[in-house]
This record gives C-alpha cells, sequence and structure tokens, in this order.
C-alpha cells in the first residue's frame, strides 16, 4: 500500500515549489553580486548603490539557504507514519481559510512570476541582441 496518500508524502511533495525558490534566490543573489562589477566604489552614488547590492545579495544567499534546508527536511518526510487525525479539526474554519489564503498565494506567485518571466526574457533577448 505504498500508494496510500499521508501527510509525509504530502509534506514531500511540496519539498520541489521550496527547491526551486532556493535556485531563484541564489540566483537573485548572484545577479546582485554580478551587479556590483559595474559599479565605481569612488562615485558616491555608486558606493550607495555597492552597499544596497551587497546587503541583497547577502539577505537572497541566507534565504536560498533556508529553502533548501526546509526543501530537505521536507523530503526527509516522505516516510513519516501516517497518524490518527481528527477529520473535523481539518475542516475547522480556520484551517480551511489558511488553506484558502496558501491557494491564493500560489496563484498570485504564478501569475507574477509569469509577468516577470516575460520582462526578463525580453531583456535577455535585448542583451543577446535576438
Amino acid at each position: 500500500m505504498d500508494n496510500q496518500p499521508t501527510c509525509g508524502k504530502g509534506i514531500a511533495a511540496n519539498a520541489p515549489l521550496r527547491a526551486r525558490l532556493a535556485e531563484l534566490m541564489a540566483a537573485s543573489a548572484g545577479i546582485f553580486e554580478g551587479h556590483q562589477a559595474a559599479l565605481d566604489p569612488n562615485e558616491p552614488n555608486g558606493q550607495l548603490e555597492l552597499n544596497a547590492y551587497a546587503r541583497l545579495a547577502q539577505a537572497h544567499q541566507e534565504i536560498a539557504a533556508a529553502l533548501t534546508a526546509a526543501a530537505e527536511q521536507m523530503a526527509g518526510y516522505y516516510d513519516l507514519p501516517m497518524a490518527e487525525h481528527d477529520e473535523q479539526a481539518m475542516l475547522d474554519p480556520k484551517r480551511v481559510e489558511e488553506f484558502e489564503r496558501y491557494v491564493r498565494a500560489e496563484q498570485a506567485l504564478v501569475a507574477l512570476l509569469q509577468t516577470n518571466l516575460e520582462e526578463d526574457l525580453a531583456m535577455l533577448n535585448e542583451w543577446r541582441g535576438t
């Protein structure tokens, strides 16, 4: 009965989202780090921008590391034994509202990513001269 759904399998199934978000944050950190090479630290605004990008790169590296750790932890719960559940507690309006909030956040993320992707692809094509 390995195909039986369990909470552990559900947790593990959601690990790839965190892993992909970690990849996105790590890539963002790389962009922030790379942008610093284009700045003149002797120019007053250049130093301000360098400091901003350095802080952003560090923050994104930390977020990526935390998301990677969470994804690995979640994936490790695949074989978590199934516990008894109070179905009424699971259907509590607060639980339903929490899940609705999660689904709305997913929808908003998909829409935002689609918009960003279109803009980023256009910029990448411009940089490549295509």
